[in-house]
């Protein structure tokens, strides 16, 4: 789940740029977009999901993030991600 995450990721980053994704890339962001929805949905902490949520799928960086949840550090959302993740997946 991890790949498809960062791949998810990186589509947002692109698109948030204003880059213009080809048919074939589009149909891949919105394929991977789903099943990373899915996974975020089987995540029964609140907390991980949005912070999943907000990195992968809206593309936030890990400092904004963190500011977003309250009074966190960067690394502590990065890693609550990290291991929330490595526990679902």
């Amino acid at each position: 789940m991890k790949d498809t995450l960062n791949e998810v990721y990186k589509f947002t980053k692109r698109v948030k740029s204003g880059e213009i994704l080809t048919e074939e890339e589009n149909k891949r962001f919105l394929e991977l977009t789903d099943k990373s929805m899915d996974f975020v949905k089987s995540i029964e902490n609140d907390y991980a999901a949005t912070c999943i949520t907000e990195r992968y799928i809206n593309g936030k960086s890990w400092h904004n993030i963190a500011d977003q949840m309250g009074q966190l550090t960067d690394d502590s959302v990065r890693k609550c991600c990290e291991r929330t993740i490595q526990r679902y997946s």
